[in-house]
């Protein structure tokens, strides 16, 4: 009996789970298809904000005639399209005293990424670059060698206060 208890229990978990995703994605509008451009404008070494995955990866931003698509490098099956007839807002944060430049989208109606549904979307890109370690990320025995790395600091503080 006990059994039959615990099935008929998770039998109605997975009923009231399922509603409750039904209710939270009635008011998701299935969007237009995006109008590809034969050679779009784009923009490499992007991220997106809610990110599709767990994991934050790399892509770029090709804008097209009738919007915006987010498409990761690595992951093909990885695409964000935003559609100009959705957009609400759209806000632009340059990178004069920042690390991030920001293209920033409120919707009219949400849009899934991922298992989310959201109605604001940023697309960002960092304005310094990545600084690669040569050492292998092992802890070196002597410090020799500072004068690169006061250098990298100031070309840094440099590129911020343009």
């Amino acid at each position: 009996m006990t059994e039959v208890l615990k099935k008929i229990t998770e039998m109605k978990k997975g009923a009231i789970k399922r509603e409750a995703e039904k209710k939270e994605r009635a008011d998701i509008v299935t969007q237009a298809s995006l109008i590809e451009v034969s050679r779009p404008r784009r923009l490499d070494n992007v991220f997106v904000r809610p990110t599709p995955d767990t994991k934050r990866l790399p892509g770029m931003v090709t804008i097209h005639q009738n919007g915006l698509r987010y498409q990761s490098i690595s992951r093909s099956d990885q695409r964000v399209d935003v559609l100009f007839s959705n957009i609400k807002h759209l806000f632009f944060q340059s990178c004069k005293g920042e690390l991030l430049v920001i293209v920033h989208c409120h919707l009219k109606t949400p849009i899934m990424i991922g298992k989310k549904k959201t109605y604001d979307v940023q697309f960002y890109r960092e304005a310094s670059d990545i600084t690669v370690d040569e050492t292998g990320n092992r802890k070196r025995k002597y410090r020799y060698g500072d004068e690169d790395e006061l250098e990298q600091e100031q070309e840094e503080r440099r590129r911020k206060a343009i």
